[in-house]
């Protein structure tokens, strides 16, 4: 009886090794059953279907499913359920799902906005913010000039009637 039970089993063997090899891409149904094969696996499993019932309907993603899902990605077993393909004999609706987790459990960030400027000249475009800032500096230092009276002063002295226009 073992030597039968051996013999089926060595029929499997070859598919099985090429399957659980790391650079190989396998169904979601045979990703499913290497995590179900390890009992470690097959409890963070069973927790990630416990608590990720509402992103699975596609509402949102809890704190219990994200840590369920962060506690499955680091079992050794679950690698291939990152990268299985649906291949539509699942028991449940694999790219919605898989979609659904994408979206609502781990977003992508937008792309950063382009920079300000021509990268291919060079050139540097002044921002509106940098030039209003010197011009405000400029008329804060002109301000205290005028009230401390050296501007009169200046133009007295050097003769410049036409720097300021000054009001006696």
């Amino acid at each position: 009886m073992c030597k039968r039970a051996k013999r089926n089993v060595e029929v499997c063997k070859p598919y099985v090794l090429k399957a659980t090899r790391s650079e190989s891409i396998v169904s979601c149904e045979v990703a499913r059953s290497i995590c179900e094969a390890d009992t470690a696996c097959y409890a963070a499993l069973a927790f990630y279907h416990r608590y990720c019932k509402l992103m699975f309907e596609g509402k949102k993603c809890s704190h219990r499913c994200k840590n369920s899902i962060n506690i499955l990605r680091r079992q050794q077993n679950a690698a291939k359920l990152e990268t299985c393909k649906c291949s539509g004999r699942e028991e449940y609706d694999c790219p919605l799902i898989k979609n659904n987790m994408a979206r609502l459990c781990f977003p992508k960030k937008p792309p950063p906005p382009p920079p300000i400027g021509d990268i291919e000249t060079n050139e540097i475009v002044p921002s509106v913010a940098s030039s209003s800032y010197h011009v405000s500096c400029l008329l804060v230092l002109c301000c205290l000039l005028y009230s401390c009276n050296f501007l009169r002063y200046f133009q007295s002295r050097f003769s410049l009637t036409t720097l300021l226009p000054l009001q006696s």
